[in-house]
């Protein structure tokens, strides 16, 4: 018999006064990788260049963070008492279309390639469909070939491409 030691895995919406934790595991799960920048980061301040994060990204992710907003949730993901992976998911919806956006989503470095963001998708699909949502949306970094693997496996399809220029 192979027993399982892995702690049970909780995802949910997260409460107000995880925002500041949840914001600091975002920093420190994405800040050494800046193949995760995509233009979200440019359009949110979090870089100025699309290459690099700006100084203060830890102070400026808090700040996004503190006031999500009606239509904005953030999701995380705990194995016992650890923070394991944070998302950040944007309801939008009128008469033309309902679906969501997964702005952001970041796993620990050390429990990758487990299941644990599979897992959160597949939460945060949930929801969305019980919000009436059509189409969940995704961007990322275009360098960031990992991520993008994982969100095919999902079933995610590449759609478009994002074009900058910086004036």
């Amino acid at each position: 018999m192979i027993e399982n030691s892995s702690p049970p895995l909780s995802i949910r919406w997260a409460k107000p006064d995880e925002y500041d934790s949840a914001a600091a595991f975002m920093t420190a799960a994405i800040q050494p990788d800046p193949g995760y920048i995509s233009h979200g980061e440019i359009q949110t301040g979090l870089s100025t260049d699309g290459r690099s994060w700006v100084p203060d990204l830890a102070e400026k992710m808090r700040a996004d963070f503190s006031e999500p907003g009606p239509d904005r949730r953030i999701v995380v993901a705990f194995e016992a008492d650890s923070l394991v992976c944070v998302g950040v998911v944007l309801k939008c919806a009128d008469e033309r279309a309902s679906y969501v956006v997964i702005e952001d989503i970041a796993v620990s470095p050390t429990a990758r390639s487990g299941g644990i963001g599979r897992r959160v998708m597949s939460f945060v699909e949930d929801q969305a469909r019980a919000w009436g949502a059509d189409w969940a949306f995704m961007e990322s970094g275009i360098r960031n070939d990992r991520a993008h693997a994982f969100f095919e496996r999902l079933d995610y399809q590449p759609i478009s491409k994002v074009f900058a220029k910086a004036l």
